[in-house]
């Protein structure tokens, strides 16, 4: 498959579960990506290193005492559970673009890579 079609592939290919696994994990875990046989590998921002302002709910506050999130029913969320919220209801248009764009270069990168090993073996 063409470079091109498979950039143009990542967007329908790459979606909220992506975002969640690669949000949700620990500081440098790889995660793989499989673009119709491309297989690519990011790090992980760690997803206690995720920016709070990221996954903010009306009606959900941060308690110092228990070190947790509780909204109105009182119900307990941790940093991680909101995280997960955010990817599966929140508006993640942003993130998600970021992250489709971080896979189309690792793709691009691998892509020449190969190019420059190809030059090199002759």
């Amino acid at each position: 498959m063409n470079e091109t079609k498979i950039m143009d592939e990542i967007e329908d290919k790459i979606g909220r579960d992506d975002l969640c696994r690669y949000l949700c994990g620990e500081f440098g875990e790889r995660i793989f990506f499989d673009i119709d046989d491309q297989i690519v590998t990011l790090g992980c921002p760690g997803w206690n290193n995720i920016d709070e302002k990221f996954y903010v709910w009306e009606g959900i506050t941060y308690d110092n005492d228990h070190d947790c999130y509780f909204d109105e029913d009182e119900n307990q969320f941790t940093d991680l559970d909101l995280i997960q919220m955010t990817c599966e209801e929140g508006d993640v248009t942003k993130y998600l673009k970021e992250l489709q764009d971080m896979i189309r270069e690792a793709i691009r990168q691998k892509e020449r890579q190969k190019k420059r090993q190809k030059e090199k073996n002759g």
